[in-house]
């Protein structure tokens, strides 16, 4: 049990990270990025909610995660590797 937890947290979903479905379209893969990246662009979240180092350090996490997840969905071959269910690592 703990070994799966373990592997849950190392591992994540690019279609939950973009708060997307299971087959999403290109269109929908890219309207989500932008909607996410606006929402957690360090710069931007730091200069709309006045926050501190632990909550801009999390707004990185949360953007670099975004970016990664949009880079599996955006690319043919890791998208099809993630589909079959190659999963993909967290930072």
């Amino acid at each position: 049990a703990a070994a799966a937890a373990a592997e849950e947290e190392e591992t994540m979903d690019p279609y939950a990270v973009l708060e997307l479905e299971r087959g999403a379209n290109a269109a929908q893969i890219r309207q989500a990025f932008r909607k996410a990246a606006l929402r957690w662009h360090p710069d931007k979240f730091a200069a709309r909610h006045g926050v501190g180092d632990a909550q801009r350090e999390e707004a990185e996490r949360r953007f670099r995660e975004l970016n990664a997840a949009h880079g599996v969905l955006t690319d043919p071959v890791k998208k099809r590797h993630y589909d079959l269910g190659g999963g993909m690592r967290r930072d």
